[in-house]
């Protein structure tokens, strides 16, 4: 549908340049704005499917920061050999570049948006306490 639009509008502005009838004018102008319209309503659609998966990205580094987290406590408590915690961190690490790789890319604004916002608010700085809050009592500052 889109390129069919496209290809009336252009041979109907082509077309002007031979011959000067009003209607050619309108129907050009007529099928250009449906162009128009068909091509912001796909556009709609693609940046849903960005944002959604600008989220599923997010979601999944969550769900490795957790799991991140409870190695930290196995390796605390002692529950596994080094082969199996070597493992398991080896499958975090591996499913954090398959996240990667699949993650959306961003614009290089939107990354320079993001870098002086971190600067700005200190975002990615933590305090201890901060810290602290994120993990397992037995992991704490103050537990050690």
């Amino acid at each position: 549908m889109r390129i069919t639009c496209s290809a009336l509008t252009s041979a109907g502005l082509i077309s002007l340049i031979f011959i000067e009838q009003f209607l050619i004018k309108i129907v050009a102008t007529i099928i250009s704005f449906i162009s128009t319209l068909i091509s912001m309503f796909f556009q709609s659609f693609e940046i849903q499917k960005s944002i959604t998966n600008h989220k599923n990205s997010a979601t999944e580094l969550l769900i490795i920061r957790n799991k991140l987290q409870l190695l930290l406590v196995e390796i605390k408590l002692r529950n596994k050999s080094e082969i199996e915690i070597v493992e398991l961190y080896r499958q975090l690490v591996d499913k954090l570049a398959d996240v990667y790789k699949t993650a959306p890319n961003t614009t290089d604004k939107a990354v320079k948006l993001a870098a002086n916002a971190l600067k700005v608010s200190k975002d990615n700085e933590f305090s201890d306490a901060e810290i602290d809050i994120n993990l397992p009592d037995s992991l704490r500052r103050n537990a050690l």
